[in-house]
């Protein structure tokens, strides 16, 4: 009889348990199906799909949250119905004074006001687990946003998070390395070595390392590891940056002060030698003099045009350079420019193919800057093509835009160097250490200051066409028209 008691009491309770996971398993769905329908409807609004996604999830939270504490009071109202109705039942016995009535009312209101205590309970600790579980994705969404690596190691050297932009370093899906140790995910020598020593054997080496895949050897990764602060454990967190760009600039200043010692030296060991001479008594001939002269005064200018470029290059890259714009007839400025390179023609035996027209509009341009590009760009048509070559300069306007095309017959340049032939500091691989790789990077940020475009196509062995391209825009006509 109390056993059958006992089961009585506690099925409201049971049938409220089965109905509440029943209701949330509902909501749950419900909630995934309500963000994904509204992140479909939020479309045509032309929202980002950053923004669209979060609206949906907030809406569908927010509707979740409110939908079950309805859920929740309803059922619960529900499974109380019976025992409301047995406390009032209990209420007209005791009118009677029973010793049983009162007993059984009194458990009864006991076991009303705990479960009323477990409601409360139940609702506040839902809220708190979606407000954890809010906070938890909004910090691993801010971690895979960095736009560099990182990884959270534990006291034992295990990979407890790893973010997304780890992926392209590693070659390996960040999703995947959590729960690794060393030995399964890290496949760099270098990196597991210092890796090892930092995170097993608790060594204290240096902050840093730069490595190299050794299935991608032109790549570099700077990996810092630092000790978690107020950590109790020994965990970790290592970041890791593609450092490639600044390794080849390092690399590519020390060839530059190379090249640079080199471009310096030659002209300048040149001058000394005629020097000497006009000391000597050859020094007294009219003829050796004025030669002497003529070449003292070439080495000079090529010094000088090697300082100004490096100067100007720095000014651009600095922000320091403020553009003089100036009326400017193009089809003038580029003869002169030509002008200047005819000697070398003339010495090479190149044949100059040009196709200049003698009237186009007037553009608005820094006449001194553009010459320099200019002059770059011939000079290196000229430097590279061969002997007894041809070097084919033409310029077109069009309603948007003026274009300059200038063509070699010379060496030109390997397809695996084309995607880098203007960065600053590098040459092709087919010139050796002749020029300073100043010139063409300089060309194009003089181009790019003038809103223009630069772009090479070469066939090594054949030659080389750079086109430069002026769009035609306010800032390039608004004062010379």
């Amino acid at each position: 009889m109390a056993a059958n008691q006992t089961s009585t009491m506690h099925a409201p309770l049971t049938r409220l348990a089965h109905a509440l996971v029943q209701k949330y398993l509902l909501i749950m769905i419900t909630g995934g199906v309500i963000a994904f329908t509204a992140f479909v409807l939020l479309r045509q609004f032309g929202l980002a799909e950053e923004l669209r996604a979060g609206i949906a999830i907030a809406g569908a939270l927010l509707l979740q949250i409110v939908v079950a504490f309805l859920l929740q009071k309803n059922a619960i109202s529900k499974q109380l119905a019976p025992i409301d109705h047995a406390i009032e039942s209990i209420a007209q016995l005791d009118a009677a004074n029973t010793n049983e009535s009162t007993g059984l009312q009194q458990r009864i209101l006991n076991s009303h006001d705990t479960l009323q205590a477990m409601q409360a309970a139940s609702a506040k600790a839902l809220l708190d687990a979606k407000l954890v579980n809010v906070r938890l994705n909004h910090l691993d969404n801010v971690l895979n946003t960095l736009p560099f690596g990182l990884i959270v190691f534990d006291g034992d050297a295990k990979i407890a998070f790893a973010n997304r932009a780890l992926s392209p370093m590693l070659g390996q899906q960040s999703n995947q390395l959590p729960g690794k140790q060393l030995d399964d995910w890290c496949d760099m020598p270098d990196l597991q070595e210092y890796l090892s020593q930092r995170l097993v054997k608790k060594q204290h080496t240096a902050n840093s390392i730069t490595v190299s895949h050794p299935q991608r050897p032109n790549r570099w990764i700077q990996v810092t590891i630092r000790d978690l602060i107020e950590s109790k454990s020994d965990a970790c967190v290592a970041t890791f940056y593609d450092s490639t760009d600044a390794v080849q600039a390092q690399k590519a200043r020390g060839e530059f002060v190379t090249s640079l010692s080199h471009e310096l030296k030659t002209p300048l060991h040149t001058m000394n030698l005629f020097a000497e001479t006009l000391r000597g008594p050859d020094g007294d001939d009219s003829e050796i003099r004025l030669d002497a002269a003529n070449v003292i005064g070439d080495e000079i200018e090529r010094i000088d045009s090697l300082i100004r470029n490096l100067l100007d290059a720095t000014r651009i890259e600095t922000g320091t350079l403020n553009l003089e714009r100036t009326r400017v007839r193009m089809p003038e400025l580029l003869s002169d420019c030509l002008e200047r390179i005819h000697a070398n023609l003339q010495e090479r035996q190149i044949t100059l193919v040009s196709n200049i027209p003698k009237a186009m509009q007037a553009v608005y341009l820094d006449k001194t800057m553009f010459s320099v590009a200019l002059n770059n760009l011939l000079s290196n048509a000229v430097k590279y093509n061969r002997d007894q070559g041809t070097l084919t300069v033409d310029m077109k306007e069009t309603d948007d835009a003026v274009t300059i095309t200038i063509a070699d017959t010379g060496v030109g340049i390997p397809e695996k160097d084309l995607p880098f032939v203007f960065d600053k500091f590098y040459r092709a691989s087919n010139v050796g250490k002749d020029g300073h790789g100043v010139g063409l990077s300089l060309a194009r940020e003089i181009v790019q200051k003038h809103q223009g475009r630069l772009t090479v196509t070469s066939d090594e062995g054949q030659g080389t066409t750079f086109t430069l391209t002026l769009i035609k825009s306010a800032a390039l006509t608004r004062e010379a028209a």
